[in-house]
């Protein structure tokens, strides 16, 4: 969003929109996650029709959260390198570490944005919850600093528009 706007030279104008760049970035942030949210909720209901009925709210929190993660971070390394491929390229790495942190969903990582707490069997159920409240307070804890720390970074109009 915010490397977009560098690489389409309409950064200088985002800067003059009155009340902030906030503005106009939380809404591009908006209509993202909006995009992903929908193209989930369709793939949410062709495998609950076509393959396995799941429970659909725990699970859609569960993917929701990675895709959320995910979208800001992308959001974030392209600012951070004032570049959509570069932010891009980062992120595809990024993802793949994790993927192969945590074998491709075989071993649940706590700390990972796609932990799935109905992979995880013979724990007591209290654990369970606690791991689970853990993982999604953090994991929204770090959704906020990732975007905090990327419009703190696309504030500092010299360091975003100096080549």
């Amino acid at each position: 969003m915010i490397a977009g706007e560098l690489d389409e030279h309409t950064l200088e104008i985002a800067y003059t929109v009155p009340g902030g760049t906030h503005r106009v970035w939380l809404g591009k942030l908006a209509a993202a996650a909006a995009l992903l949210l929908a193209s989930m909720a369709l793939m949410a209901i062709a495998t609950f029709v076509l393959f396995t009925p799941f429970p659909v709210f725990q699970c859609l929190y569960g993917a929701a959260q990675g895709v959320a993660f995910y979208l800001v971070v992308s959001m974030g390394l392209a600012t951070l390198f004032r570049s959509e491929v570069a932010g891009a390229l980062a992120s595809i790495g990024l993802l793949s570490l994790n993927g192969l942190i945590t074998r491709f969903g075989a071993a649940q990582v706590r700390v990972s944005p796609f932990w799935n707490p109905l992979a995880i069997d013979g724990i007591d159920p209290n654990r369970l919850l606690a791991l689970a409240v853990q993982n999604r307070v953090g994991v929204a804890l770090a959704i906020v600093a990732i975007i905090t720390l990327t419009f703190a970074r696309a504030d500092r109009r010299e360091k975003m528009l100096g080549t």
